[in-house]
């Protein structure tokens, strides 16, 4: 995540967005870590398609268990998005990466 481009790039995952844990910036070894994440875009539903791009080629780069998105769009509700791999954990550039969307829209 270190290496992902800055906030001064056109790119939409940025390594701002990220929370990093103190094990990570300060090289200790841990056996899991949870990274939060999270940015306000306006308009990233015409985007969205590129972000979920960019974010899997992340994904794709790292050791993992599980991640989630949440977007929110104020037109048609939240989305979640579930990364998972078919193995234990994803292993950088040898596992599959499943995605499965759930949906909610509050009727108000």
């Amino acid at each position: 995540m270190l290496a992902l481009p800055s906030v001064e790039s056109w790119t939409l995952v940025k390594r701002e967005i990220f929370v990093l844990p103190v094990s990570v910036t300060e090289n200790i070894n841990l056996s899991t870590e949870v990274m939060h994440f999270g940015a306000s875009y306006q308009g990233v539903e015409h985007e969205w398609k590129y972000w979920l791009e960019q974010f899997e080629n992340l994904l794709r780069k790292m050791y993992w268990v599980s991640a989630t998105v949440h977007l929110e769009i104020e037109m048609s509700g939240i989305h979640s998005f579930v990364f998972e791999t078919g193995s234990a954990a994803h292993v950088p550039n040898q596992s599959d990466i499943n995605i499965r969307c759930e949906w909610l829209k509050e009727v108000g």
